[in-house]
């Protein structure tokens, strides 16, 4: 689709659907101005903006004010971390289509008209999502859009694709409940099974959003507390469909009881064999951060896991995996 097209409404259409965008900051001064410019600088005809800052002290906040011009609404005040402030902006949102990006992300040229021209070619969808691409200050970086042969349960295990891609129908949000303010890094793996449980998905093979990686990021800081989040959102998951094999290994795996809702749809259903692949496959994605961070008690029970339910992924890093069973189950018992 070119630019031309991508700017004209499809025939028999007088509007473009609204869509409100919600920035959560806090002390994101160096990045945050980018942040503005990439998102008013869409000239998208019927967007919504809110800055939702948490009370900043450097500045940000008068770069907010720059900008407010461009902005519909914006706050600055103490609030209870990035997972308020972001619903604090969901709530108060008159658009059809929402999505946050944070203060240190971006959105690419043209990437509101492109989600806008998905959604009216695909009026049934809930939830569609394009590609993100990591960067940093020396340029681009990897692409987070992954297509594997099990995409539809690949949504529930680990999304391929990145939070700044995503946009969704508010109507939707409003029906599944909002962001789960206990959630502190994993609010979009939880909010995004729900979102799949409940709207259908549709993928485009546009580049929507950036991904900032900077050391000062939440992400690369704090990895080992999400890590814990996400086992508890996906042992929820698991609770939810009666895998009781799976629950009983995630809580072997040291994943914490949480008590999030929406993660039940009658139209929605798993079989034992596909909920064991899923749980396999989410075990998977923490075996090199145990193996680094020497968390024996999840490589031996997550391993068992693996090599009963999913011996093909087990056989190609067989000698591998054989070996961190072995030394997991010595040393489990001295370190967690």
């Amino acid at each position: 689709m070119n630019e031309k097209t991508l700017h004209t409404l499809p025939e028999g259409y007088t509007e473009w659907p609204r869509i409100t965008v919600v920035t959560p900051s806090y002390n994101q001064g160096p990045y945050i101005e980018e942040t503005i410019q990439s998102i008013i600088g869409q000239q998208y005809p019927n967007l919504e903006y809110f800055v939702v800052d948490g009370g900043s002290k450097d500045e940000t906040v008068s770069i907010i004010e720059k900008y407010s011009a461009h902005i519909n609404w914006w706050v600055s005040e103490k609030d209870r971390g990035q997972t308020d402030a972001i619903n604090k902006g969901f709530k108060r949102a008159t658009g059809d289509i929402v999505n946050w990006i944070n203060s240190d992300d971006i959105l690419y040229p043209d990437a509101l008209f492109h989600i806008a021209q998905t959604y009216i070619a695909n009026p049934e969808a809930g939830f569609v999502y394009g590609k993100t691409q990591r960067f940093n200050s020396k340029g681009p970086m990897e692409m987070m859009q992954h297509d594997v042969p099990d995409l539809p349960l690949m949504y529930y295990y680990y999304f391929p694709y990145g939070q700044q891609g995503c946009f969704y129908k508010k109507s939707i949000l409003e029906k599944i409940g909002f962001l789960n303010e206990s959630l502190h890094f994993s609010m979009d793996f939880d909010l995004f099974i729900r979102l799949h449980l409940h709207a259908k998905t549709v993928k485009t093979d546009f580049l929507v959003g950036g991904f900032r990686d900077h050391e000062a990021s939440k992400t690369n800081n704090l990895e080992a507390v999400m890590v814990k989040e996400n086992l508890g959102v996906f042992r929820c998951l698991l609770e939810a469909f009666g895998y009781s094999e799976g629950v009983a290994a995630m809580e072997a795996c040291g994943a914490p009881t949480l008590k999030l809702h929406g993660y039940d749809n009658p139209a929605v259903w798993f079989s034992a064999a596909e909920l064991g692949h899923m749980t396999s496959r989410f075990l998977v994605r923490y075996i090199y951060f145990s193996d680094i961070h020497k968390k024996y008690n999840y490589l031996f029970h997550a391993l068992k896991f693996i090599r009963k339910h999913d011996p093909q992924e087990f056989g190609k890093k067989r000698k591998y995996f054989d070996g961190l069973l072995r030394k997991s189950a010595l040393l489990r018992f001295f370190k967690s």
